[in-house]
This record gives C-alpha cells, sequence and structure tokens, in this order.
C-alpha cells in the first residue's frame, strides 16, 4: 500500500505544522482601559503552503479587579499580524471572550483570579510560505474606575500558545 507522503498528495484538514511555545518569566500586565492592549503571550508560525488554516489556543492565567461598581466587564481576543495577512482580531467581529463581574464588590478592589483557555481557528488567506504570522493576545477592562484585567496574574507567570496548521 502507497503512503500519501511518498506520493506528494496531502489530504484536507490533515496537520501540517504543530508549534507550541511555552513562555516563562512572564510580568503581569494590568490593563483598565477599553482601548486594546497587546499583552506578551504571544506565538509566531510560518506556514508550509498558501492558503492554509491556521488553530491558535492560547492558555494563562487571568484575573479582575472590580471596584465598588456592578455590572463591569473585560475581555481577551486573539490579534493576527504578519507582512502577507491584513491585521486584525480573529474573528473579525467585534466579539471579546468576555470578563463579566456581575455584583457590586462589597470592599475596593475585589479580586478574582482564574485560568483563560482561548481557541480560535483562523483563515489569514496568507499567498505565500516564506513570511510568518504572529498571534498575540491583547486585552481590554471597562474604565479606569471600574474594573483591570490583569494578565499573568497571581504569579503564574507562564502561559501557553499553540498554532497548528491544517491543510486546507
Amino acid at each position: 500500500m502507497a503512503d500519501f507522503t511518498t506520493l506528494g498528495v496531502e489530504l484536507a484538514g490533515s496537520i501540517l505544522q504543530y508549534k507550541n511555545v511555552l513562555l516563562t518569566g512572564l510580568a503581569a500586565i494590568s490593563h483598565q482601559s477599553g482601548t486594546p492592549q497587546s499583552t506578551n503571550v504571544a506565538g509566531t508560525i510560518t506556514p508550509t503552503i498558501a492558503g492554509s488554516k491556521i488553530h491558535i489556543m492560547a492558555q494563562f492565567v487571568t484575573g479582575i479587579i472590580a471596584n465598588d461598581t456592578a455590572g463591569v466587564y473585560g475581555g481577551h481576543r486573539i490579534y493576527r499580524s504578519g507582512s502577507s495577512v491584513t491585521d486584525e482580531y480573529i474573528p473579525a467581529e467585534t466579539q471579546w471572550n468576555t470578563i463579566y463581574f456581575e455584583a457590586k464588590a462589597r470592599t475596593s478592589n475585589a479580586q478574582c483570579v482564574f485560568p483563560i483557555s482561548l481557541t480560535m481557528p483562523d483563515t489569514p488567506g496568507h499567498s505565500n510560505q516564506t513570511d510568518a504570522i504572529t498571534y498575540t493576545v491583547h486585552v481590554a477592562g471597562g474604565s479606569a474606575a471600574t474594573l483591570a484585567v490583569q494578565v499573568n496574574k497571581n504569579g503564574s507567570r507562564t502561559a501557553n500558545i499553540t498554532m497548528i496548521e491544517v491543510h486546507p
């Protein structure tokens, strides 16, 4: 029986490349603005064929600090950038993976720390195999007076980002 690899045939949906980046020694990043900010949770992959799909998974610890306001929110998104792709959030819609703090804090600076796992498929539309694509976690908080979102909170200082290139 012939091996598809030796015949030069690659099946749609097959994994072309798997890249895992373990990030250690990260500084905590606190962000209190509704304007998105880049974090230090990022990874880069150089596609092996034009038009392939990339599946991104990012795991990290995050925390929120809520002041004396109820119903505040913040969130995380994955941002794609590179010289042969459109720099944008994925998905392109305005949906953030939201953290919502329902109750009014009984004291100032009520805090909650928990793990986050973002999983996002991407069709970057790249046209070559020489330009790297970078995926970065961005964060946005409420306003300075209501909510701060912190990445790498609670001394964990490690994060993981995995990128899997899939044949179209």
